[in-house]
C-alpha cells in the first residue's frame, strides 16, 4: 500500500455527541459541571481565558493576514507587471508554479491531519449543536490550519480565509486550557480547576467565544461574530454566554486595532473594505421593488451555487475518496484550471479609458466642484457619487485641460497612477491612460477584488458583458475549488460572486429604468453590496449575522434597510429551493445535527418507533435511605454497587452511558434509578484495579441520579424538542414502572430521516447505530 502522501489518508472517528446536561449526585456534589463553577478560582479562570482567547486570535489573524498579504499582493504584482510586458507565457508559468508551490505545502499537512481540510465551518456549526466532530480542535489540526490557511490563501485559488480563521479561533480556547494546565503541573499544582474546562458544557462556551471572535477578526465585525453564534447555537443558550462571547469578541477587535494602527486609532480606516466615498445618495421608497428583485435573484444564484457544490462534493468523495494520490492529482487540476483563466481571460478584454471612471458625474457648469479650506475638492451635488482618489482627474475633465506642456502631461500621468494604485485597477496589456476591466478583477486578490466591486462612486467602471464573463467563470472555479484537500473558506467568493452579480444587476436597473427614463442613477457600487449580502445569505442561510458583517466591513449604513429588505427575500428563497450551504455539508458528511425545528412527519410517530433497543442497562444492588420518595424527589443513595464484570462487559461496547436500574420496591421490577457515563465507569476500573478482591464496586459517587427520561408513547416531535433544547446525549425511554425500555441519542434523531428524507446514506448509519446498542449476546 502507497505511504503518505500518496497513500489513504488519516480516517476520523464516528461523530459523538457532547453532554451538556447537569449531573445530580448529594453524595459526590463534585461530579456536577454546576459545583465548580461557583468557586472563585474558577470564575476568574473563565474571564481570563476569555480575554487570552481574544488577544491571542488577534495576535495571530494579523501574523497570518500579514503574510497571505505579502505573499499574494507580490505574486499578483508580479502577474500584472509580466502581463503589461506582453510576456503571457511567462506570466501564466510563474502563475502556475507558484501557485502549485504554494497550495502543495497545504495539501502535504491538511493530508496529516484531515480535520483542517475546507473551511471546517460545518463542524463549528455542528459543535455548537451538540455534536463533536473527531480530531475538531485537535493540536495537529490547528497547525495544519494555520500553515494551510497562509499558503493555500496566497495562492490565487477561489477560496477565503474567513471560514478556517473562524476554525481557528475555535482552536484556542482548548490549547490555552492545555497550556494553564501543563504550566500548572510544572509549578507544584494539581491543575484540577484547569481540568474542569475539559467538561463538555466549559469547554463550548469558549469554542462558542472563540468562534466568535473568529468573525470578529476576520470581518472586524465584533457585533456579527455575536449573532453568528446566537443564529447557530440558539438551541440552549444564554444571556451569560451572550455576554462572555460579546466580551471575547470586543477583546479580539479592540487588540486587532491597535496592532494595525499603533497609539492612535482609525475606526472609519479600520474596516476591511473602506468605502472611499463622502456622499449621501438617497433611494426612492419605490426602489424597495428593485431590492426585493436583486434578492430573489442572489438567493436563486446563491441555492445554485450550493446545488453546484454539493454535486462536486460527492463526485470527489466517489472518484477521490480517500486516495492521496488522487487528491493530489485534483489539486494538481484545480490549480492548472485556475491558472489558465487568472491569466489567459483579460487578455482577450478591450481597453477602458481611465476617464470612464469619472463618466456618471454630470458636466453642466463649471463650478459643479469646489474647493475646502484644507485643499480638497469636493463635488456641490453631494447625491452624485464620486470616489475620492478621482476627484481630481474629474476637475481636469471636467474643465476641458488640455496638456500642452511636459509638466502638465507628467501631472496628468500622476492623477491616473494614483486613481490606479487606490483603487487597484489594472493595465494589463492596455496603455497607460487605460486599463482592463477584467484584468483589475483577475490580477488582483480576492479582497481586492471584492473592494474594488463593492466601490461606491464608480458607476461606470464596469461594463455588464465584463460583469457577466467575470461572474460566470469565478461562479465555476468556487464551486469545483470549495472543499479541496486543503484549508479554504467560501466568504470571500460569496462576496465576489454575489457582488458581481448584483453590480451587473445594478448596471441593468440604471440602463432600463433609472437613466433612460430621466431618474438619478443609482450606484451599481452600492447594488454590490446589497448583492453580496443577499447571494451569501441565498447560500449561507444566516440573515441578521449576514446583514450586520457586511455593515460593519464596509461602515456604509445608509443601505441598511436595502441589505436587510433583500437578506429576508434571499434568505426565503434559498430556503425554498434548498438548505443553506453549511447545513447541507453536514448532513452529506453525516453529522448528526439537530435542525431548529422537528420534520413535521415526527409528529405521527412515537418514541418506541426508532429507539434503540434492547439498551446495556447496569443491574445494581442498592442499600438506599428513602426510595419511596424517588418518583419525585433526587435519589439520595448511600450505596449502589455493581458487579465488577457488569462493568467490564459495558466497557466492552461502543456506548458512552448507560441505565442503572434496581429493585428498588423489593417486587422483583428493576426501575431506572440513574445513569453513568463511560468515563465514570473508566475511573472506577482504574480505581479498582489493584484490587480484585471485591466483586462489587460502589458507582454511586458517580451516579447521575435524575437522568432525563420520557414514555415510549410520546411523540418524536416532542422528544426532539426536549433533547434539543436540554442539550442531551442519552434520553432513556421507561415505562409507568420506570422500567428501562429503550435509549434515544442525536443518531436515532438523524434515523427518523427529520433532517433529510432523501439521504438514504444517513438513515442506513443510522441504522448501524441502532445496531451497535443492542446487547453483546444479541449482536453475536
Amino acid at each position: 500500500m502507497p505511504s503518505y502522501p500518496f497513500g489513504p489518508i488519516p480516517k476520523l472517528a464516528e461523530v459523538e455527541g457532547a453532554d451538556y446536561q447537569t449531573i445530580i449526585n448529594k453524595r459526590n456534589p463534585q461530579l456536577s459541571n454546576r459545583y465548580h463553577r461557583n468557586t472563585r478560582a474558577y470564575i476568574l479562570l473563565q474571564w481570563v481565558l476569555l480575554a487570552l482567547i481574544g488577544i491571542t486570535l488577534a495576535a495571530l489573524y494579523r501574523g497570518l493576514n500579514a503574510a497571505i498579504e505579502i505573499i499574494s499582493e507580490f505574486r499578483m504584482d508580479h502577474l500584472a507587471e509580466t502581463v503589461e510586458k506582453g510576456d503571457i507565457g511567462g506570466a501564466w508559468a510563474v502563475n502556475f508554479f507558484s501557485s502549485l508551490g504554494l497550495v502543495m505545502v497545504a495539501v502535504l499537512f491538511a493530508l496529516k491531519a484531515p480535520a483542517a481540510i475546507s473551511s471546517g465551518m460545518p463542524e463549528i456549526i455542528s459543535y455548537l449543536n451538540g455534536a463533536k466532530p473527531d480530531q475538531l480542535l485537535a493540536p495537529g489540526t490547528m497547525l495544519a490550519k494555520t500553515v494551510g490557511l497562509v499558503t493555500a490563501v496566497s495562492s490565487g485559488l477561489a477560496i477565503g480565509p474567513e471560514g478556517p480563521t473562524i476554525h481557528l479561533g475555535a482552536m484556542v480556547g482548548p490549547r490555552l486550557v492545555a497550556i494553564f494546565e501543563w504550566v500548572a503541573i510544572n509549578l507544584g499544582y494539581s491543575g484540577e480547576t484547569v481540568r474542569f474546562f475539559y467538561d463538555d458544557m466549559d469547554m463550548r462556551k469558549l469554542v462558542v467565544a472563540g468562534s466568535a471572535a473568529g468573525i470578529a477578526v476576520a470581518f472586524r465585525a465584533p457585533i456579527g461574530g455575536v449573532f453568528f453564534v446566537i443564529e447557530e447555537a440558539i438551541s440552549f443558550f444564554d444571556a451569560q454566554l451572550v455576554f462572555r462571547t460579546y466580551f471575547t469578541c470586543i477583546v479580539a477587535y479592540y487588540f486587532l486595532e491597535i496592532m494595525y494602527d499603533g497609539h492612535v486609532l482609525d475606526t472609519d480606516a479600520f474596516t476591511p473594505y473602506e468605502i472611499q466615498v463622502e456622499c449621501r445618495a438617497p433611494y426612492l421608497a419605490e426602489d424597495g421593488l428593485l431590492f426585493i428583485t436583486l434578492g430573489i435573484l442572489s438567493g436563486m444564484a446563491g441555492s445554485f451555487f450550493n446545488y453546484a457544490n454539493l454535486k462536486v462534493a460527492k463526485y470527489r468523495r466517489a472518484y477521490v475518496g480517500s486516495s492521496g494520490a488522487r487528491r493530489l492529482i485534483e489539486v494538481f487540476a484545480i490549480v492548472m484550471l485556475t491558472s489558465l483563466c487568472v491569466v489567459f481571460i483579460p487578455t482577450g478584454d478591450t481597453c477602458t479609458p481611465i476617464t470612464q471612471t469619472v463618466d456618471h458625474v454630470p458636466r453642466t457648469a463649471v463650478d459643479s466642484y469646489k474647493f475646502t479650506s484644507n485643499g480638497r475638492i469636493v463635488l456641490d451635488d453631494r447625491g452624485v457619487c464620486l470616489i475620492e482618489p478621482a476627484l481630481e482627474l474629474y476637475r481636469v475633465v471636467d474643465e476641458n485641460i488640455t496638456v500642452i506642456n511636459k509638466t502638465s502631461q507628467e501631472s496628468l500621468n500622476l492623477i491616473v497612477e494614483d486613481l490606479k494604485e487606490a483603487i487597484r485597477l489594472r493595465s494589463a496589456h492596455c496603455e497607460e491612460d487605460e486599463y482592463s476591466q477584467l484584468g483589475s478583477l483577475w490580477y488582483n486578490t480576492g479582497h481586492h477584488a471584492v473592494n474594488l466591486l463593492f466601490q461606491t462612486g464608480t458607476y461606470d467602471i464596469f461594463n455588464a458583458s465584463s460583469l457577466a464573463i467575470f461572474f460566470v467563470v469565478y461562479f465555476m472555479l468556487a464551486a469545483v475549488t470549495a472543499g479541496a484537500s486543503f484549508p479554504s473558506g467560501l466568504v470571500i467568493p460569496m462576496l465576489t460572486m454575489g457582488g458581481s452579480l448584483g453590480r451587473l444587476f445594478g448596471i441593468g436597473v440604471n440602463h432600463i429604468f433609472k437613466t433612460g427614463g430621466g431618474v438619478a442613477a443609482m450606484d451599481p457600487g452600492a447594488f454590490a453590496m446589497i448583492g453580496a449580502a443577499a447571494f451569501w445569505c441565498g447560500s449561507g442561510g444566516m440573515t441578521a449575522t449576514i446583514a450586520i458583517i457586511i455593515l460593519e466591513v464596509t461602515g456604509d449604513f445608509q443601505y441598511l434597510p436595502a441589505i436587510a429588505v433583500a437578506v429576508i427575500t434571499a434568505n426565503l428563497v434559498g430556503s425554498a429551493i434548498n438548505h443553506s450551504l453549511y447545513h447541507s455539508l453536514i448532513h452529506q458528511k453525516h453529522i448528526p445535527f439537530l435542525e431548529d425545528t422537528p420534520d413535521e412527519a415526527l409528529d405521527g410517530l412515537a418514541v418506541s418507533a426508532i429507539m434503540a433497543q434492547p439498551v446495556v442497562c447496569l443491574k445494581a444492588q442498592s442499600n438506599v435511605g428513602d426510595w419511596s420518595s424517588s418518583h419525585t424527589h433526587a435519589l439520595d443513595v448511600e450505596v449502589m454497587s455493581l458487579q465488577s464484570e457488569e462493568i467490564q462487559t459495558a466497557l466492552a461496547t461502543s456506548h458512552n452511558g448507560f441505565p442503572v436500574v434496581a429493585d428498588t420496591e423489593g417486587d422483583g421490577v428493576v426501575r431506572l434509578v440513574g445513569l453513568v457515563l463511560r468515563k465514570h465507569l473508566l475511573l472506577l476500573k482504574a480505581q479498582t484495579a489493584t484490587d480484585t478482591s471485591k466483586p462489587l464496586v460502589d458507582v454511586s459517587p458517580y451516579l447521575n441520579t435524575t437522568p432525563s427520561h420520557i414514555l415510549p408513547h410520546t411523540t418524536l416531535a416532542e422528544a426532539f424538542r426536549m433533547f434539543r433544547s436540554q442539550g442531551l446525549r442519552h434520553l432513556v425511554v421507561v415505562d409507568v414502572n420506570l422500567e428501562v425500555q429503550g435509549m434515544l441519542t442525536r443518531k436515532d434523531f438523524q434515523k427518523a430521516g427529520h433532517s433529510h428524507d432523501d439521504h438514504a446514506d444517513d438513515v442506513a448509519h443510522a441504522q448501524h447505530h441502532h445496531q451497535a446498542w443492542q446487547s453483546p449476546e444479541e449482536q453475536a
